[in-house]
């Protein structure tokens, strides 16, 4: 059974460490190209534009693997958060920022604006793969800035004063960037800004429940709340007895159980 518990634990740590690689792949791979692919303008192209031309199928990978790899961090987020609200929903939106981005792959944006090279000004009507792309680009930021802002409400509930404010910081400064109405020359550096924004957001939140999460230990690991408390080890000689999701003691536990504890009350299984 132990061995079946660390096996689980080690899979769900991985699945938490696919948000760092999601959050740094998308920026990474789209100023790389940004700032070299010839011809092409930050302040008047779009991000998501560098997916035309020769060297699209670049950009390409980075919405369909910064989506992948978001859908695993999204299931990772739900073995490790649930459970309570945000443990719920915020796995969700994540998991629609990732289906989001690997749809902002499948459906590309019209040529316009001289992007790609020789490309005319505005299209008089946008493409279905055009509209397309703008719907999941919207699910993809509204999913992840209403996740942060969700989020910054948890960590406020728990008294954590920093993650509260950089999260709800993070999620009200892409909204602004992203949501509300600005003059049109200068969407295609606002929404660069918010991409970055929410992106080191994710990677934020991976580091975070990566740190929440416990490593693979023997023996009888517990809850308070939504946070790993303490991780007990199995008596050889007693067997431990499952508690009630109310205990607030650990009476019911034998005496000759060891282990790092950082208070709180608890909910424990045994292995």
């Amino acid at each position: 059974m132990t061995s079946v518990a660390e096996t689980s634990l080690r899979r769900t740590r991985f699945l938490l460490g696919c948000g760092t690689v999601a959050g740094l792949l998308f920026p990474l791979l789209s100023f790389g190209q940004a700032f070299t692919r010839s011809g092409f303008d930050l302040r008047r192209h779009a991000i998501s534009s560098l997916t035309l031309g020769d060297l699209g199928w670049l950009q390409v990978i980075a919405f369909v693997g910064t989506g992948v790899l978001a859908v695993a961090f999204a299931v990772g987020l739900w073995q490790a958060l649930r459970p309570g609200r945000a443990g719920t929903v915020v796995p969700v939106l994540v998991g629609v920022y990732g289906v989001a981005m690997v749809g902002g792959g499948i459906f590309v944006p019209d040529p316009a604006l001289g992007w790609p090279p020789g490309a005319p000004g505005l299209p008089e009507q946008a493409s279905t793969g055009s509209v397309l792309h703008t719907v999941c680009g919207a699910a993809a930021f509204l999913s992840l800035i209403a996740a942060g802002l969700l989020l910054a409400r948890r960590f406020a509930a728990q008294g954590d004063r920093t993650w509260a404010r950089y999260s709800g910081t993070s999620g009200c400064v892409a909204f602004v960037l992203t949501a509300l109405p600005w003059s049109g020359g200068s969407a295609s550096i606002r929404f660069a800004v918010g991409a970055v924004l929410i992106s080191l957001w994710l990677v934020a939140l991976s580091w975070w429940a990566r740190g929440e999460w416990p490593r693979p230990l023997r023996g009888l690991w517990s809850y308070a709340g939504d946070s790993i408390t303490s991780w007990p080890q199995r008596s050889s000689q007693q067997p431990f007895r499952p508690l009630s999701a109310s205990t607030t003691s650990w009476s019911a536990i034998p005496t000759n159980v060891g282990g790092p504890t950082r208070g709180g009350s608890a909910r424990s299984w045994a292995s």
